[in-house]
Order: structure tokens, then sequence, then C-alpha cells
């Protein structure tokens, strides 16, 4: 029994975090390729200008409350400015939700903007 104190030590991870990691990877390329980009290859949009508007990211509702909250705004945005398509419309409720999200912003500047 020769060797010293620790030699013997194996450093790994349980089984279990190595099966998660293992799902969460997976998940990724699937969705890497469906995308049609490697995740190695992916673009960094720096700016509005960059990239097409499927790469921007637009806010999504995930709960029940904040999807009705959602479609509020949308129906509101949609009586002022009339029929449009409905890109136009998302993206105008996105411009909301940034005014109002803007914590640098002061609440009667956020009134003048949106």
């Amino acid at each position: 029994m020769g060797g010293k104190m620790g030699d013997r030590v194996a450093h790994s991870r349980p089984k279990e975090l190595e099966d998660k990691l293992e799902k969460m990877r997976e998940k990724r390329a699937r969705k890497d390729k469906e995308k049609g980009e490697p995740a190695a290859k992916k673009k960094k949009v720096t700016s509005l200008l960059q990239g097409d508007a499927a790469d921007l990211a637009s806010y999504r509702p995930k709960t029940k409350e904040t999807k009705a909250a959602y479609e509020q705004l949308l129906s509101f945005i949609k009586t002022c400015l009339g029929d449009q398509p409905h890109d136009v419309l998302r993206g105008a409720a996105d411009e909301v939700l940034g005014v109002i999200k803007n914590d640098a912003m002061k609440a009667p500047d956020k009134k003048k903007e949106s």
C-alpha cells in the first residue's frame, strides 16, 4: 500500500449531473440544427442594423397573466395604429415595453416616450 495520502482519490461528477448536462447539450444541438447555424458559428448581434428580424429577440409572455396583459397591450396598439401587419404591432409593443422597463427614465419622461 504505497503512495501518499490522496493518491487514490477520483475526481468526478455525480452521474445524475452528467446525465442532465448531456441532455442539455443534446437539446441545444437540436435547436441549433433546426435554426441552421452551428453553435460555434452563431453571430453576435450588437446593433439593430445587424442580422434580420428573426435573430432579434422580442418579448414572449410566459405566464397566463403576462399573456393577457400583452394581448391587451397589442389590442390597444392595434386601435391606435389601425390595421397593420402583426409584426409591426409586435414591434410597437416591444418598443413600449422597452420604454416601460427602462429604469434610467423618470416617470414623466416615460409618458412622453410612449
